[in-house]
């Protein structure tokens, strides 16, 4: 139906594309390229895929798992909107909260097997981790006693690293961190930000 003549009827494809941004609540620029767009942009883009196929079950393998809080919050009320409107979704996540926030019922696969399935608006978060994990788990951590660290021993330390490997750009930039006795560091990056080349540096390999 999007063609006249043997051509695309752009005007019909953008009547179509903004009535369902409409309906779902997506806003997007439709004249910004793609390779422009932010990830939760392109996730978008790939949603209205979707939905200009009219496809009634959807599948979410990890979708926020590369998105800022904000983008979370946006893309999880997409979901809401989606089931509103009559969708069926399979959200594939690890992370209880969103599963407390969204879901209707929650199935546990725990190495590749079917444990059970629950209720996710009634079962509780330590509940529904002990399957997941095979054993009962504290989720408080508040209870964690944090240990002394030594300010005085430094054990590791970054100056200034790159990591420029031949023929491509600089994949670590300037990076510069020390490492006290005691002390634990976390590194925080979504994939294919340079974590795992820096590991890699500091490993020696």
């Amino acid at each position: 139906e999007m063609t006249t003549k043997g051509f695309l009827d752009k005007k019909s494809m953008i009547k179509k594309i903004e009535a369902a941004k409409k309906k779902y609540n997506i806003k997007i620029n439709n004249n910004s390229m793609v390779r422009s767009l932010s990830v939760s942009d392109k996730q978008k883009v790939e949603l209205l895929k979707i939905l200009w196929g009219e496809a009634e079950i959807m599948i979410f393998d990890e979708p926020p798992s590369i998105l800022t809080p904000a983008e979370i919050y946006q893309f999880l009320n997409l979901i809401k909107d989606l089931k509103k409107a009559g969708k069926t979704i399979l959200l594939i996540t690890h992370k209880l909260s969103e599963i407390k926030q969204i879901a209707d019922r929650v199935s546990v696969i725990r190495k590749g097997k079917f444990i059970e399935t629950l209720n996710a608006k009634t079962v509780s978060s330590q509940k529904l981790a002990e399957p997941m994990v095979g054993h009962p788990v504290d989720l408080n951590l508040e209870k964690i006693k944090k240990l002394p660290v030594n300010d005085k021993l430094t054990v590791m330390e970054l100056k200034n690293i790159n990591y420029h490997p031949k023929g491509f750009e600089k994949e670590i930039h300037d990076i510069s961190f020390s490492l006290k006795s005691g002390e634990i560091v976390g590194i925080a990056a979504i994939e294919g930000n340079g974590q795992s080349e820096l590991m890699k540096v500091i490993g020696g390999l």
